[in-house]
């Protein structure tokens, strides 16, 4: 081996050691951080995503942005100062003597300092509060994304925890139908049972694992979502416990009436941000109206100057004062203005027909959640009891099976009775826990910080203070 081939040799080794010294970083970083992070409260995923959403900082740049338009159309309201310096030099036939020491050709320089101030024009008077309306709806639209955020965050918790109890309710189905379909083939060597049980138990473990692979594949789905929403990589995987909702019971809350729904209504238009953006837009609409009537009122400015005005050289001697009173009183500008007014009015239409239709839509929010709750607490109601009955009629005829007293489709109606009881106990608890966070949510009441996102004591506190404000109305 030459020198050269050596040299070779060693830099392909060294960086072939640097590449694998960065993996290994990087590997011990992300196993720190599943070591670290080995149970994912719910809280901690709420707060990890109002720190990193995109959405949320987009929102803020929109409202600090709209925070510099009001000073924007207010600074057209102030006093504006300018100093201006001007040198002309006009050589020309047509002035002579005594036009040249008028002014009217030679060297000219004009130095003064002006301050000009507006009196009255009504669409810049508009326009001001137009860019107080949109402050306020850059900062409610900012306080919508949070809670949409604390919202979608809340959902996908809810989907893994229920995807998590599904797969262990499938795998003691899966375990169940293992031990069946050992039973089924000691029978059938035996001599004591046709083929078709093989069958019945075989199809009863294929069903099980298919339903295992579904929840598993929506688990993987909704945490792939909940690292985005936290600013995560889509690869990163944890473990969730919350042993506050996955042992909630429903059947312990009180039931919000048919008839509280219009009081909750009442709640969700006073305090819903989509609701307040949408009216916010509609009084936006409407002062953008008035700045397209407003160019049909006359204007009123007043200008002052004082400064020096010298021909032929600069000598700093010769002042000038300057007072203007500017009066403009608009006539005709080729329809323009027309259809400006035209144009706001109708979009002031659009606006006020989108409102009425948000509004519609959270009265939907409040009404699918309130059918929700009702129906899954009834279900969970019902699903206990059933479970309570399929487990002990399961185990009957197991025994009897063992034994030869019993079928076996007898016995796959029974597990299959209880593993259906045990889906729906889970299924019915996460469906009301996902009524309860849309209710909260249509009605605007969802926190953004520093709360434990719907423990036990917080869910009975939100259904008291429902329930009150109920009673109050």
């Amino acid at each position: 081996m030459n020198n050269h081939s050596k040299i070779i040799f060693i830099r392909t080794f060294l960086y072939f050691g640097i590449i694998l010294f960065i993996f290994n970083i990087t590997i011990h970083d992300y196993s720190a951080f599943s070591e670290e992070s080995t149970f994912l409260t719910l809280a901690d995923a709420v707060d990890n995503a109002l720190i990193y959403n995109k959405e949320i900082k987009v929102a803020y740049h929109e409202k600090e942005a709209a925070r510099n338009a009001k000073l924007e159309a207010v600074s057209s309201y102030l006093p504006h100062l300018s100093f201006q310096s001007e040198f002309t030099r006009t050589e020309s036939d047509r002035y002579t003597s005594p036009f040249q020491e008028a002014g009217f050709s030679g060297e000219i320089y004009n130095n003064k300092i002006e301050v000009s101030q507006l009196i009255f024009n009504r669409s810049v008077i508009s326009n001001i509060f137009l860019a107080d309306l949109k402050k306020e709806t850059a900062e409610l639209q900012l306080i919508g994304q949070k809670q949409q955020t604390v919202f979608d965050t809340i959902n996908l918790y809810i989907e893994i925890l229920r995807a998590e109890e599904i797969i262990n309710v499938q795998t003691q189905r899966l375990e169940l139908a293992e031990k069946q379909l050992q039973t089924a083939h000691s029978k059938f060597e035996a001599g004591y049972h046709i083929n078709t049980d093989v069958a019945r138990a075989q199809l009863t473990k294929a069903s099980s694992a298919r339903d295992i692979n579904i929840a598993k594949v929506a688990m993987e789905r909704a945490q792939v979502y909940l690292n985005q929403r936290m600013g995560l990589s889509v690869e990163l995987r944890h473990s969730f416990k919350s042993d506050y909702l996955t042992t909630f019971d429903p059947s312990s809350m009180d039931s919000i009436e048919l008839n509280a729904k219009d009081s909750l209504f009442a709640i969700a238009e006073k305090q819903n941000p989509a609701i307040q953006i949408a009216q916010l837009l509609v009084q936006q609409q409407e002062e953008s109206v008035k700045i397209a009537k407003g160019e049909f009122y006359p204007s009123l400015s007043a200008t002052g100057s004082w400064g020096y005005y010298d021909t032929d050289k600069l000598n700093w001697e010769d002042e000038e004062w300057l007072v203007q009173l500017v009066a403009e009183i608009p006539i005709f500008e080729g329809g323009r203005r027309i259809g400006k007014l035209q144009r706001t009015l109708e979009q002031l239409n659009a606006e006020t027909n989108r409102y009425e239709n948000v509004v519609l839509d959270i009265h939907g929010e409040i009404e699918e959640a309130f059918f929700v709750m009702r129906e899954a607490k009834n279900n969970f109601i019902i699903a206990v009891q059933a479970e309570k009955v399929a487990q002990k009629n399961y185990q009957v005829f197991f025994d009897l099976y063992e034994s030869g007293m019993a079928e076996s489709l007898d016995l796959i109606k029974a597990l299959t009775d209880l593993v259906g009881a045990q889906t729906e106990i889970v299924i019915s608890r996460y469906n009301y826990l996902r009524g309860m966070a849309q209710l909260l949510s249509a009605l605007g009441a969802l926190p953004v910080e520093h709360i434990s996102y719907l423990t036990n004591e917080w869910i009975v506190a939100q259904s008291k203070l429902l329930q009150e404000r109920n009673h109050i109305q």
